[in-house]
């Protein structure tokens, strides 16, 4: 079931530190960075296609949008402009430095997995149990946050009658009738703004030959804006889950230490064995952090 992985355990359910990352790979799927375990040959497609559009095409769209319609900006409109084409080319270099360290995150699963292997009590079990379940929480929450943001802009573009995203378009000529205005923002209901979402380059559809290309374009500029906020959720939120997950770590070891030598019933030998078992752990645990500054 989608949600099992925020729902508590029971005692035959047990979670490993790597389930942290359950609905994170969800997101890394639809962002073309993991494939599925069925169909890889078509998500290699769709990988392709996601590559091309969100990290090639859609930053020099923007860039064309704002040397085309230069003449037409307000100061105000300008600067919002310039600071989405910063953040659209930004998320594109983080994407693509993620996607050429994928094999660190493969293997901070592994170290992950290795970890767990130290866990003495059930008491270990259950915390990274509790920051494995707030892990997924968190995703989800950030991912409500990102997508209302993106719909909070639509409306607020609509209503200022400000467009976010202004892309070049040679075909689409928005002004030439309310017919084509409405037809662009009723998804939105921003006929009250005199100007489109955005303006976008496309030299393969004309879009002012039929209303369907019309609806066409809106599809594509819809799911192209959607995936590239899935490609900056998972570049932002990797850092998060990664850290929580090595604190609560650090945290099990901390209490393992502070019962070193505390019980007079435990031989000399155990207690060396117990604390060769303390000096793998907190190695593994730098292995773990060491791995995470090969991202950067």
């Amino acid at each position: 079931m989608i949600f099992k992985a925020l729902r508590n355990p029971g005692p035959q359910d047990m979670k490993s530190s790597a389930d942290a990352f359950v609905y994170f790979e969800y997101g890394m799927t639809l962002a073309g960075l993991l494939p599925p375990s069925k169909g890889r040959k078509l998500y290699m497609i769709f990988r392709g296609l996601m590559i091309m559009w969100t990290l090639i095409y859609l930053p020099l769209d923007m860039i064309l949008g704002c040397i085309k319609d230069f003449k037409n900006f307000t100061p105000d409109e300008f600067l919002t402009l310039l600071a989405n084409v910063m953040n659209v080319a930004g998320c594109s270099v983080k994407v693509l430095g993620f996607y050429t360290h994928l094999s660190q995150y493969h293997k901070a699963k592994q170290l992950m997995d290795r970890m767990d292997e130290f866990f003495v009590n059930e008491s270990d079990r259950h915390r990274i149990r509790y920051w494995v379940i707030r892990c997924n929480v968190i995703f989800i929450i950030f991912s409500n946050l990102y997508y209302s943001y993106c719909v909070f802009s639509f409306v607020n573009s609509a209503l200022k009658q400000i467009p976010i995203y202004r892309a070049y378009s040679p075909f689409i000529d928005w002004r030439s009738s309310r017919q084509n205005l409405y037809c662009v923002f009723s998804y939105v209901n921003s006929a009250l703004k005199q100007i489109p979402l955005y303006r976008d380059y496309n030299p393969f559809i004309d879009w002012r030959s039929s209303r369907q290309n019309l609806w066409t374009i809106l599809f594509l500029q819809i799911i192209l804006i959607s995936f590239l906020i899935v490609q900056q959720l998972v570049v932002d939120v990797f850092n998060i889950i990664y850290g929580i997950m090595l604190r609560a770590h650090i945290e099990i070891l901390r209490l393992r230490v502070q019962k070193f030598r505390t019980d007079p019933e435990e031989t000399e030998q155990e207690n060396y064995d117990e604390l060769v078992k303390c000096i793998e752990q907190h190695k593994l645990i730098l292995e773990y952090v060491l791995n995470e500054r090969q991202n950067h």
